[in-house]
């Protein structure tokens, strides 16, 4: 599961590289996606993923490719639905 995840990452990694990039330009503070996909692996608990990006002011433009890749990492609905909220403020 683990390795297939990583696989999937290596495929989709370059659009959310290319935005965790920009995004710690103007942020230093941002939490990458593939940080909270491992977080989600290690089965970190929601309020701590959100809380995480809620305090460090993150903010994510999720592609169905990008949730598929968190969903496959074990990353929940409740935090998908988060993160997507930081993009309509």
């Amino acid at each position: 599961g683990g390795a297939l995840g990583a696989g999937g990452g290596a495929l989709v990694g370059s659009s959310w590289d290319q935005q965790d990039q920009q995004a710690k330009v103007s942020n230093a503070n941002y939490v990458p996606i593939s940080a909270i996909a491992s977080m989600g692996m290690q089965g970190a608990p929601d309020s701590v993923i959100i809380g995480d990006i809620q305090r460090t002011g993150s903010v994510y433009q999720l592609d169905s490719e990008t949730i598929n890749f968190l969903k496959q990492n074990k990353v929940s609905d409740r935090v998908i639905d988060a993160m997507l909220a930081t993009n309509r403020k």
